[in-house]
């Protein structure tokens, strides 16, 4: 049993290729931060051996190259981009989705008690939105500051229990 006592399916053996969905909730394009350069990089060479979609932000502005982008032993896979709005649902996107790999944020908060059973999802912890606000914050937080931090921090804890793979 995976992560919270469900079910797992065997995934990724030899020839058998995997369906992942990359969210990722910064935008992609010309202009990209840390977390898309990675997300597009790391998704391409998934990419390679699995169908994989970068749903992100600006992903229809990625270059046409990235679209067709084939790693080495590809057998003729590509990566897959979609639009994706910040703050919308997941739901219509996980269907059929073997693995989902999130920072878990930019997306709505109830998709979290609505992930379909025997999902994989992995989490990525690239981006520490936690310490990211912590520092913001400073050692004073206004009141508004720490129902934020509380927030995050129970999304984020909620999220790390039921990750199958960090």
């Amino acid at each position: 049993a995976g992560a919270g006592g469900r079910p797992r399916r065997g995934l990724g053996g030899a020839g058998v290729q995997v369906k992942v969905l990359w969210h990722c909730e910064d935008r992609a394009g010309e202009a990209m931060a840390g977390p898309a350069i990675r997300a597009v990089a790391l998704a391409t060479r998934l990419a390679a051996r699995h169908d994989v979609t970068l749903l992100c932000p600006g992903a229809s502005a990625l270059p046409a190259a990235l679209r067709s982008a084939r790693g080495p032993g590809s057998e003729g896979r590509s990566l897959q981009l979609q639009e994706f709005k910040p703050g919308a649902s997941l739901a219509a996107q996980l269907a059929g989705v073997d693995v989902l790999i999130t920072q878990g944020f930019g997306f709505a908060p109830a998709d979290l008690a609505r992930l379909p059973d025997g999902l994989r999802l992995v989490l990525d912890l690239y981006d520490p939105v936690l310490l990211e606000l912590l520092a913001r914050a400073g050692a004073q937080p206004a009141a508004s500051e720490r129902l934020h931090l509380a927030a995050v921090r129970l999304r984020l804890l909620w999220m790390l229990g039921r990750a199958d793979h960090v």
